[in-house]
């Protein structure tokens, strides 16, 4: 919140800075996303080799989400017909890893080492500048990115083994939260419906920054690398021009 907070100060410094009042305008879009976590290895862990990951022989080695839903919020100042500036709020659904454990697969035996998966939670407050290149009376391309404070909330749980076969029941173990500053980019093509009405299409990828990863069990495999974080978005929105 502090982010979003120094975010609105800048929006209106710039206001009083300017010759012209600005036109205000929010903003809101919905779509899908797709995030990479790096591996599970990046992470301090390894795939969990038993029929609860399929794919690899040992499990899958990725940390990805699949296709997930988020929204986008942001209240915009337009300072001129090619620049504008946001400040806004990007939530993305939860998506977990694959089952995981502490000890590369040739040394598990059977049900020794538990298993467990770790379930991302991620939020950004964002400061976009916009610049807009009118295509024709109605369209319009703009190029956007900048600033984002990202929140992320890492949940680890483990696996229950209550009975065969093997559910896909767990335990909440414990909650990390991250705090990281990075960027954003994107572009946009957005029709004017009306004098107030923006009805636009976003695509913008988002860099959450690097997660450190856990000390593995394991000492010979060495310290872990940490997971590189980045999320790619598409959307459909709308602008009212205030």
């Amino acid at each position: 919140m502090k982010s979003l907070r120094l975010g609105i100060l800048l929006l209106v410094s710039l206001t009083n800075l300017c010759a012209a009042p600005p036109r205000f305008y929010v903003t809101g879009q919905i779509g899908r996303f797709k995030a990479d976590a790096g591996t599970v290895e990046d992470a301090g862990y390894y795939p969990y080799p038993f029929s609860i990951n399929r794919g690899t022989p040992f499990g899958q080695d990725s940390i990805q989400s699949g296709t997930k839903t988020f929204r986008d919020f942001a209240v915009g100042a337009e300072f001129s017909r090619w620049f504008s500036l946001e400040v806004g709020y990007a939530h993305f659904n939860a998506f977990s890893s694959p089952w995981m454990s502490y000890l590369p697969p040739y040394v598990e035996t059977a049900m020794a080492v538990p298993a467990y998966r770790l379930v991302y939670r991620l939020q950004a407050y964002r400061i976009t500048p916009v610049v807009r290149f009118p295509i024709t009376r109605y369209f319009n391309l703009k190029l956007l990115g900048g600033f984002n404070h990202s929140d992320s909330r890492i949940v680890t749980g483990q696996l229950e083994f209550l009975s065969l076969p093997l559910t896909n029941r767990y335990t909440e173990v414990s909650t990390t939260h991250y705090a990281k500053d990075s960027y954003h980019l994107g572009g946009e093509i957005d029709c004017n419906v009306s004098k107030c009405a923006v009805i636009e299409a976003r695509f913008v990828r988002y860099a959450f920054g690097k997660i450190p990863g856990i000390p593995y069990y394991y000492p010979a495999a060495g310290p872990p690398g940490g997971n590189r974080m980045s999320v790619t978005t598409y959307s459909l929105g709308l602008s009212w021009r205030l």
